[in-house]
């Protein structure tokens, strides 16, 4: 009974805000953009509560003479125009500040999914020793002007990186070419991260261009990183020197604990701080930002788990191996989609002039699998952490399903072409959840054969566009029909140029797409987008829920109103730890605030959860908050106090969040 009075209760007060009239008499119409400094209040007497003594409603002026009267009005007038005076200017500066804290994603919204970004976090893999010593290359695209910031940790020279410009079509291009000296080494916690901001929407792939060993993958962006990760690569030859594997955690925030679960396929040990673990040890790090850990072993490493305190970025793959009877040693690189961006169900491609192509899955937790070629089927049950094999031949495809989510890798085989002998290549395979309906591919010269296969609906290929223009009939080296449920999917392989491709569909059906490349002992390849987009545009997907940041400051009132249009209610920042994920979006757009949705109730004597009018933890507030005070009745995370509560006038203007459960 008491809860229900509660949300009666919460009901009749933000009733009361439609016809509040609120007073620039509380405090400084300033203050907002100094939410550093204690405000102080200043109440003038004419002007209280409606109804209350002194208001001009009941004051009685017919005693007094009419000199003072004169005054009295005079005083008034000077007063209004002042009040209107320094409104006009509060409005002014606000619009100013909302220009200036305007996301720089704001202009190319409609794109705001999957690997898409405007800030990354890459790091690096040791690579054959022959070569390990070159320079990589990271490679943003951007289909409008844009700028770049490249970031290093301050103990690091920033004569480390170049960039340089390229503009190919209407596609922005910036290289970064990054040093050997900013490759992580084995065991060892180094400052050898690399954070790139944007100004538009990017695409960023990280290319390791070297002589006969070449690799490149897809960068996902920092706010679609997240806490828990499980590892995919190959097995060693045996007694091939350099064909080991290796794992890469990079850190996005400080004091990051960062634990390496591991699964070890033989009687291997990987050695940190004087320390041997062996299958089933567990490796326990502290990160700071920009900092990165790297193992290695000549072994596989495939079933091993991430688990982080914060988001961190993870790249594994082989250094060096070779898979088959044809071709030579080459490095293996993807960046790892984290467990929470993956999908169920994937239809895999083979890869053009390579006669096989190994499929490897592995799932976070037991499930049952099911996957089938051309008309085989297979069903599986798979352990945590396990990993399960298959493969395709050359003109085969094949269709995977699954209860749970899965990671899923192809890694190519040696080449048949008697002048190529190709080296492998690993990609990782996107999941039909995870198409989107525009890319921009970066295609790398020097490589005999570059090919593109897409995976969409067969009713809408006639709409498939690449820079804007149809398909040629002699680009085609693979076609297929696959049934996925009651729906019919393409798998469409064609022969592309070097250079840089806009690729979309014209009625905006999704799609899925992987590039690769092969020259004579080498390889490389990537997949479009590997993450899960459950959300619309503009909504960042974190674990089970949806979340909207705002591009506007607006009042308490006006942010619940905003969530409600969405579907979706202001957010309670009730999860430390997504709290903590929303503030690194809110800290990399210089927000000064953001609404939370509690609100301060006068027959409770405290703050209370809209949603359920439970009571608020008190160790979200500041020191000395939630202060007195008659209007202070809405809380405000504030970003200049890590994002601790303040109690604020609910007229105030600030950022908002909204919510959706998924």
């Amino acid at each position: 009974m008491k809860k229900d009075n509660m949300e009666k209760n919460l009901k009749a007060k933000f009733e009361k805000y439609d016809n509040m009239s609120f007073q620039f008499a509380e405090e400084n119409p300033y203050d907002v953009m100094n939410i550093g400094e204690e405000k102080a209040t200043h109440k003038h007497n004419f002007r209280q509560e409606d109804g209350q003594p002194g208001d001009l409603a009941h004051f009685n002026t017919s005693c007094l003479p009419l000199k003072k009267i004169s005054y009295i009005f005079l005083v008034i007038a000077l007063v209004f125009a002042l009040v209107t005076l320094t409104a006009l200017l509060y409005l002014e500066k606000n619009r100013e500040e909302d220009q200036h804290h305007q996301p720089v994603f704001q202009e190319k919204q409609r794109k705001w999914t999957g690997s898409m970004g405007c800030t990354f976090l890459v790091s690096f893999l040791q690579s054959h020793i022959s070569v390990n010593n070159s320079n990589r290359t990271i490679i943003v695209t951007s289909d409008t002007d844009f700028n770049i910031t490249v970031s290093l940790s301050e103990k690091q020279s920033p004569n480390l990186i170049s960039i340089s410009n390229q503009i190919i079509g209407n596609i922005m291009i910036k290289k970064i070419n990054v040093h050997p000296l900013m490759v992580p080494s084995y065991s060892s916690v180094e400052d050898k991260a690399i954070l790139i901001k944007t100004s538009s929407i990017s695409s960023v792939l990280s290319m390791n261009d070297l002589e006969f060993t070449s690799e490149s993958n897809t960068v996902f962006p920092v706010d679609k990183l997240s806490t828990y990760y499980i590892i995919s690569m190959t097995t060693p030859l045996d007694g091939l020197i350099d064909s080991g594997s290796h794992v890469t955690v990079a850190s996005v925030m400080d004091n990051t604990c960062v634990s390496i679960s591991l699964v070890i396929d033989r009687d291997a040990k990987v050695q940190h701080n004087g320390s041997s673990y062996g299958n089933g040890d567990k490796i326990t790090i502290i990160l700071d930002s920009f900092q990165t850990f790297q193992i290695g072993l000549r072994a596989d490493l495939s079933g091993t788990t991430i688990n982080a305190s914060h988001p961190v970025a993870v790249f594994a793959g082989n250094r060096c191996n070779n898979l088959g009877d044809y071709g030579f040693c080459n490095m293996l690189v993807e960046m790892v989609p984290p467990d929470d961006k993956l999908d169920k169900i994937f239809i895999v491609p083979p890869n053009v002039h390579r006669y096989k192509t190994q499929v490897r899955i592995a799932s976070p937790i037991e499930t049952e699998i099911k996957y089938s070629i051309e008309r085989e089927k297979t069903s599986v049950v798979v352990t945590r952490n396990q990993t399960i094999d298959f493969f395709i031949q050359e003109n085969e495809t094949a269709v995977i399903e699954s209860i749970e989510p899965l990671l899923v890798n192809s890694f190519a085989y040696g080449s048949t072409q008697p002048l190529i002998f190709g080296d492998p290549y690993m990609i990782t395979i996107p999941g039909i959840n995870q198409y989107i309906n525009e890319y921009i591919l970066f295609v790398p010269e020097n490589f005999n054969f570059s090919f593109a296969t897409f995976m969409l609906k067969t009713d809408s290929l006639e709409h498939l566009k690449i820079n804007e223009t149809g398909i040629k009939e002699n680009q085609t080296r693979y076609f297929s029909t696959v049934a996925v449920g009651t729906s019919f999917y393409s798998v469409w392989t064609l022969s592309i140029p070097s250079g840089v491709m806009k690729v979309r569909t014209t009625d905006g059906t999704p799609f899925g797409v992987i590039v690769y490349g092969q020259r004579k002992r080498d390889g490389h390849g990537y997949t479009g987008n590997a993450i899960l987009s459950t959300c619309k545009d503009g909504w960042i997907h974190i674990e089970n829920s949806c979340y909207l940041i705002s591009l506007q400051r607006v009042t308490f009132k006006d942010a619940l109103k905003s969530c409600n249009e969405e579907t979706a209610h202001l957010s309670e920042h009730r999860n430390i730890r997504i709290e903590r994920l929303i503030g690194l979006q809110l800290h990399a757009q210089g927000d000064v605030g953001v609404w939370i949705a509690a609100t301060y109730v006068q027959e409770e004597g405290e703050y209370l959860y809209i949603s359920d009018a439970s009571r608020v933890n008190k160790n979200n507030w500041a020191n000395g908050q939630p202060h007195g005070g008659k209007h202070y009745n809405c809380a405000v995370a504030r970003k200049d106090d890590n994002w601790k509560w303040y109690a604020y006038p609910c007229r105030h203007t600030f950022h908002y969040v909204c919510k959706k459960p998924i």
